[in-house]
Order: structure tokens, then C-alpha cells, then sequence
């Protein structure tokens, strides 16, 4: 249970971080900065979290593989909206 929040935690602040950058479609207009330091707060959390729970190569390799998975997907995610002709 508490590894399924960790991963969340970890997907929102990834989440949160794409949307502060200036490439993101996600949401109509990006985030302000300060929504970049509740992300690094958030991914920090996680790793915290995860190292309670983990040793340090199990929390590196978990941390590791959500982040990627999050970095990848992030962007993918704007092709689920609907209602969006993306260039057609």
C-alpha cells in the first residue's frame, strides 16, 4: 500500500513538473514556477518514503523506474484528450 502512494507521489510530481515547462499541452496555459518546488518536494517525499520501506538499491532502482515510466507518459497523455484534432 504505502509503495502505490510512493509511485503516486512520484507521478505527481512528475506530472506537476511537465506542466511548469513551457512545452507542455497538458493544460491550456503552463504552470507558475512555484509549482516546479512543490514537484521537487513531492519526488523528495517519495524517495523518503521509498528508502523507509526499501534498502537503497531496491529504492533506487523503484525510484528510478517510476520516474522514466512518468517522464515517458507524460506527454502521451495530451493524445487521450478528446475533443483535440492534433494537426488533422
Amino acid at each position: 500500500m504505502l509503495l502505490t502512494i510512493t509511485a503516486g507521489l512520484l507521478l505527481l510530481a512528475v506530472t506537476l513538473w511537465y506542466a511548469t515547462t513551457k512545452h507542455q499541452r497538458l493544460l491550456a496555459k503552463k504552470l507558475q514556477k512555484p509549482w516546479r518546488i512543490v514537484a521537487v518536494l513531492l519526488g523528495i517525499t517519495a524517495v523518503v518514503s521509498a528508502a523507509q520501506q526499501l534498502s537503497w538499491p531496491a529504492t533506487l532502482f523503484f525510484c528510478a523506474l517510476v520516474f522514466m515510466l512518468a517522464v515517458m507518459l507524460a506527454p502521451l497523455t495530451t493524445l487521450l484528450k478528446k475533443g483535440q484534432s492534433h494537426g488533422h
